[in-house]
């Protein structure tokens, strides 16, 4: 069985991953006014931004499933995250002419991932805080952990 705060995890990088391909998508038919799939022509420049925004949400902590997400401080650190994953994609973007996206694109999709990947770092920590309660202490704690928990319920052994 998988422990409940892997699962949780994946459900967060599920909704990332959905969510920054919903914005690269997006990007291009904000800024020109007409949809098209933006997979076909800059394949490798989607791939890229995508594994580059993850591992850079990875490096500024947003994984860690313990951490409070409904706060500024998140909110910030996803700024950062993006903010630096979209100068890496523009130096290589403008490093490689192939996998160039527009000035205009990139900044709609830096601006369109920071906000949808904040809000839905609220949504799940508003989802998990209602559908799961704290876990006892004698749960993950050991034999100290259980001496307490007991302890705390009024249980004598």
């Amino acid at each position: 069985m998988i422990p409940s705060f892997n699962c949780q995890r994946w459900i967060l990088l599920f909704g990332d991953v959905v969510l920054i391909l919903l914005a690269t998508q997006l990007s291009p038919w904000i800024r020109t006014g007409r949809p098209f799939n933006v997979f076909d022509v800059y394949t490798g420049a989607s791939t890229f931004t995508l594994l580059l925004y993850l591992v850079m949400l990875y490096i500024f902590d947003m994984y860690n499933i313990g951490r409070a997400f409904r706060s500024a401080d998140t909110a910030l650190r996803i700024a950062v995250a993006v903010g630096v994953a979209g100068i890496f994609s523009a130096f290589l973007f403008y490093s490689l002419p192939s996998w160039k996206y527009g000035r205009g694109i990139l900044i709609i999709q830096i601006l369109l991932v920071w906000g949808f990947l904040t809000g839905w770092r609220w949504v799940y920590s508003w989802i998990f805080s209602i559908t799961v309660g704290k876990k006892d202490a004698g749960s993950c704690a050991g034999s100290c952990g259980t001496s307490i928990n007991k302890e705390r319920n009024g249980v004598t052994s």
